[in-house]
């Protein structure tokens, strides 16, 4: 069994040393440092959820950036390769989807799943973030998809920017997120993320 729910700050203390392995030691995003962990600015306003297994170690994490003074970390790396995107001013951000270990594409389905359904919870329609090249039909199949030929180098990764309308690219794909949805429930505890699919849950017992 896993277990779904919003990261606690001490979940988040894990991820930041997590993201240090990952995204500094491993991929070269990040210089390295004596402190061995990552954290910035965005972490004052965005939201992590998290999966963990049974000894309640995490196993996958993945941020939510709401529309905040800081800009979006994406649209940000934009400007660095001189590109200016007219993005709306209300969008939101799907970031770091980090899987630590195996069944990856079951946790990144359910991830994924979760951060669209908080910003439809939170009133929110676009979403834009960065995904890595070679990963971009998992996020056609989620409805993100690249915008022009915008390509990112960051260490030793390749990334597609991305964007994503839940009315017009998120909601067609109603019917796929629910058959995962139904291969997810008996695996999955949703705890306190329950909430924010809860018409989803609702409907999968209805049938």
């Amino acid at each position: 069994m896993y277990y779904a729910s919003l990261a606690t700050v001490e979940d988040r203390e894990q991820i930041y040393r997590l993201r240090y392995e990952i995204y500094a030691k491993e991929l070269g995003q990040y210089p390295e440092k004596a402190e061995r962990k990552i954290q910035n600015q965005y972490d004052e306003v965005n939201e992590y959820f998290v999966i963990k297994d049974s000894e309640q170690e995490i196993i996958a994490f993945i941020s939510v950036t709401p529309p905040n003074k800081y800009g979006l970390s994406s649209v940000n790396h934009l400007k660095k390769i001189n590109v200016t995107y007219d993005i709306d001013p209300n969008a939101y951000e799907m970031r770091l989807l980090t899987v630590v270990k195996s069944r990856g594409l079951f946790f990144s389905f359910a991830l994924v799943y979760l951060v669209i359904s908080w910003i439809k919870y939170q009133g929110g329609n676009t979403i834009v973030g960065i995904g890595r090249t070679e990963v971009v039909n998992f996020y056609k199949k989620c409805g993100a998809y690249p915008v022009e030929n915008y390509v990112l180098y960051l260490g030793k990764v390749e990334y597609r920017f991305l964007e994503a309308d839940i009315v017009k690219t998120v909601n067609p794909k109603k019917d796929y997120f629910m058959k995962l949805i139904k291969r997810f429930d008996s695996n999955l505890d949703w705890g306190n993320t329950s909430k924010f699919i809860e018409d989803d849950l609702y409907a999968l017992k209805s049938n």
